[in-house]
């Protein structure tokens, strides 16, 4: 099973002009726990997780703008998650398991000439392991 077969195609991008406050709202109401921000090219600029916005808490001061938080854009917020580990539609299941448990990662894009296809989450792998196990020959 590969990327391609595994990955979320109805996924939330964010704009690096989001807003840090409408970033968490949408996260939060629609019950994710990140989202990849891509500019209007459609290439990656990073992703936003619960996580990098948990940093706030644990390192206050380091997170202090002159712009109030929930007012600042996700790209000048210094909270979004620059380094990216992304897939390609032909990686396996099995590496990208590897990578979850090796990075202590829950996502990774799916990207094919700088642009994003898609996601897959570790929920995304579990149900294909599901589909996989259950299947008869």
């Amino acid at each position: 099973m590969l990327a391609k077969d595994l990955m979320t195609t109805d996924v939330l991008f964010l704009s690096p002009e989001t807003t840090v406050g409408e970033a968490l709202e949408t996260l939060v109401s629609r019950g994710i726990s990140g989202a990849p921000v891509v500019e209007a090219s459609g290439k990656i600029f990073g992703v936003l997780t619960e996580e990098d916005l948990m940093l706030y808490y644990e390192y206050p001061d380091e997170c202090r703008f002159e712009t109030p938080l929930k007012d600042a854009k996700v790209q000048g917020a210094a909270l979004v998650t620059r380094s990216l580990i992304s897939v390609s539609p032909d990686t396996p299941a099995e590496e990208i398991a590897t990578l979850f448990i090796g990075r202590k990662i829950k996502r990774v894009p799916v990207v094919s000439e700088g642009k994003i296809l898609g996601i897959v989450s570790r929920g995304d792998l579990l149900k294909g392991l599901l589909t996989f196990k259950t299947r008869k020959p």
